[in-house]
């Protein structure tokens, strides 16, 4: 059950204005309040260090004009705890552990898509769904490629995992994604890495995961692509073996062709 004293509500502001740093505000003599719909102030509470990252997490969702929900401390009218994961309802579990099962056992990604939008329409956790999405267009991968519901499955069920956490976890958890190696050809890039010296997926995630396609100098490009090639260097752990990969992936079997 949610928290007695729980508010789902829109931001409306801060009192005082967001005109300093947030963690300056927060410890100061007056406070800052978050200003909520109906009139409702809600103090944040200075001894909580999270709390000066929960305003940026707030302004973020104001400016959107999201929904949030917020978890009040019953003695202090403070903000205890911020996008408190809540329980789902046994009718939704029911529901979606039918619709998933039905994704599987078909194969079609038109059922993992029925799937989705069911648990963005019915969650009791909006925000997590809204932030899935917004993780899986910054990894853009495609079933039309991958062409696995069970690993768009996983991928799917990875970005929701870290979706309001760490973006560190996350990247770590999609440079093994097995539907992300597939997107990537790291088995075929592997390949051609041992005869050519070319690394897609590592440029692909510095280039664009971690900078945003943002140009930067050719020096810095370069250290960047040094840091994180390592970690796709035999990435198909994310599969049963990058052997396995790569024959899941017919490189192993054009490379005889072309040699004989």
């Amino acid at each position: 059950m949610p928290h007695p004293n729980s508010i789902v509500s829109s931001v409306q502001g801060f009192d005082p204005p967001l005109d300093r740093a947030p963690h300056e505000l927060v410890s100061s003599s007056s406070g800052l309040h978050v200003l909520l719909e109906e009139g409702r102030r809600i103090r944040l509470d200075p001894a909580n260090p999270r709390s000066p990252g929960y305003v940026q997490i707030l302004d973020g969702i104001g400016r959107q004009q999201l929904l949030v929900y917020l978890e009040l401390s019953d003695s202090t009218q403070t903000i205890e705890r911020l996008l408190n994961a809540q329980p789902e309802p046994v009718e939704f579990q029911q529901a979606e552990q039918a619709l998933r099962k039905t994704a599987l056992a078909t194969g079609e990604i038109t059922d993992l898509k029925i799937w989705w939008l069911y648990r963005m329409w019915a969650s009791a956790n909006p925000l997590a769904e809204k932030m899935s999405l917004l993780w899986h267009n910054h990894f853009a991968t495609s079933f039309d490629k991958v062409r696995s519901v069970i690993q768009m499955l996983n991928q799917n069920e990875l970005i929701r995992e870290h979706a309001l956490g760490h973006f560190q976890q996350l990247l770590h958890g999609m440079s093994r994604d097995t539907a992300m190696l597939v997107w990537l050809d790291t088995a075929r890039s592997n390949e051609r890495k041992r005869l050519h010296g070319l690394e897609r997926a590592p440029r692909e995630c510095q280039r664009v995961w971690i900078t945003g396609g943002v140009e930067k100098t050719t020096a810095a490009i370069d250290d960047g692509h040094r840091s994180v090639v390592d970690t796709f260097d035999g990435s198909a752990a994310g599969c049963d073996s990058e052997r396995n990969m790569r024959r899941e992936c017919g490189v192993d079997k054009r490379h005889r062709q072309k040699a004989r």
